[in-house]
């Protein structure tokens, strides 16, 4: 019965016009007070996945992307040499639910300037089969991609896939510089948002946090980063909105703080995901990784 309800209150734009006139609200309470933990525990597992089918989307695409197995996922490709046949190379990572159409703008502006572009599809956003995808899965998807595909001379992400890509850099470098977009510096609120949009709230609002910080492990929700931060040499580019309420643009002020070599460029138009396909982020970041690019080369 309780997964029914779940499949039902995922279920498109039907759910969402209910969950608009409060009878999905309704709904969710009076299941997890009889069901807290078990509702907790289906409801974080459906929280980590995803409607998208990106295999399926980009056989459709007009952008001639390559697709390379990567890990659990795949790197889609877009790739380019300059005049002198130089390969410069960016990553990619959309934040979770994400799509690659998203960055469009980004990788054609990127590949006009003749950087080959990879970007990632992680599990669980790939077909029609439900499967979860944790910041473990993402974490994991963009080692393997530095493992296979060498240091990156930019890796951009956004929202909680720039969380991963923090976390990571525990087990070593993945780009000679890096730009995160919408970086949600304090998960735990930004989990604790999503279930309660859900509806859920008490015990089982507690549990589903707990739920969703254990299938991320070990890449755990409260992780200290701080000590990684301190450590990086490479330059970071910080692109955030004044008006994101999934990830307030205050938070990011201790990374910007600890990591030595940090910028901060704020919008006050567009919102968490409104501004990755903005020109200005994308003139911003094709501009970054040419002074990258410039100084490898020199």
């Amino acid at each position: 019965m309780l997964n029914t309800f779940v499949k039902t209150a995922f279920a498109g734009r039907k759910a969402a016009k209910q969950r608009q006139t409060g009878r999905f609200h309704k709904a969710v309470p009076s299941v997890a007070q009889v069901f807290p933990r078990l509702t907790a525990k289906v409801f974080a597992r459906r929280y980590l996945q995803s409607e998208h089918q990106i295999l399926r989307d980009v056989r459709h695409s007009e952008t001639p992307f390559e697709v390379i197995k990567c890990g659990a996922g795949y790197i889609l490709r877009l790739d380019a040499t300059d005049a002198q046949g130089t390969r410069r190379r960016c990553l990619i990572v959309p934040g979770h639910g994400g799509h690659y159409k998203q960055f469009l703008r980004l990788i054609r502006n990127l590949h006009k300037n003749q950087f080959s572009v990879d970007i990632l599809a992680f599990p669980g956003h790939l077909g029609k089969k439900r499967e979860t995808c944790s910041m473990r899965s993402i974490a994991q998807t963009v080692r393997t991609a530095s493992k296979q595909h060498g240091i990156y001379h930019l890796l951009v992400a956004h929202c909680v896939s720039a969380n991963a890509v923090l976390f990571e850099l525990e087990n070593g470098p993945l780009s000679a510089r890096y730009a995160f977009i919408s970086i949600p510096l304090k998960l735990q609120n930004l989990i604790r948002s999503g279930g309660e949009l859900i509806g859920l709230a008490g015990k089982s609002l507690s549990y589903f946090i707990k739920q969703v910080d254990a299938l991320g492990a070990p890449y755990q929700l409260d992780k200290d980063w701080y000590k990684v931060a301190e450590s990086q040499s490479a330059p970071l580019l910080l692109l955030h909105s004044t008006n994101d309420f999934a990830a307030p643009f205050e938070d990011i002020a201790p990374l910007q703080r600890t990591w030595p070599a940090a910028q901060v460029t704020l919008y006050e138009s567009g919102d968490h995901n409104g501004i990755v396909t903005s020109k200005r982020t994308v003139d911003r970041l094709v501009t970054f990784a040419l002074d990258e690019a410039d100084r490898i080369s020199a």
